[in-house]
C-alpha cells in the first residue's frame, strides 16, 4: 500500500462521512454507526501516519481497510437468469451463494419468468 494514496483515501472518506453526518443530523435520523466508522477511519490514519515511516508498507488486512474506505456492502450478484435456463445448472453454477434457490426465485420474479419443474420459462 502506498501511505500517501491510503491516507487521501481516508480522509475523503471521513469528509463523506461528515457530509452524511450532517444530512443525517437535519433529517433527524441515527448518527451512531457514521460517528463510529469516522472514528476509526480517523485512529487508523492517526495510526499509520505515526508509524509508518516508508512511503510503501504492507499491511495483514489490507482487504478489511480496503473494505472500511469503501464500504460496499458486499459485491452485488448478477444471475444472469434467462428463459430456457435449466435449473439444477443455475444451482450448481450458485452453489456457493446463500439461499441461492430463493434468489433464483426472487430474480424470475422481477424479470417475469417462473420455474416449470426443471427449467425457466
Amino acid at each position: 500500500m502506498v501511505k500517501t494514496t491510503v491516507l487521501d483515501a481516508i480522509n475523503t472518506k471521513v469528509a463523506e462521512l461528515a457530509q452524511q453526518i450532517e444530512e443525517a443530523q437535519k433529517a433527524e435520523k441515527s448518527v451512531g454507526k457514521l460517528k463510529r466508522q469516522s472514528r476509526a477511519l480517523v485512529v487508523i490514519s492517526d495510526l499509520i501516519e505515526e508509524f509508518v515511516d516508508t512511503e510503501e508498507f504492507t499491511f495483514a488486512s489490507e482487504s478489511d481497510l480496503q473494505q472500511m474506505i469503501d464500504c460496499k456492502k458486499g459485491k452485488r450478484l448478477d444471475l444472469g437468469i434467462k428463459s430456457g435456463d435449466k435449473l439444477m445448472d443455475l444451482l450448481q453454477k450458485y452453489s456457493d451463494v446463500k439461499d441461492i434457490y430463493n434468489k433464483i426465485q426472487k430474480e424470475c420474479e422481477k424479470k417475469g419468468l417462473k420455474i416449470v419443474l426443471d427449467h425457466i420459462e
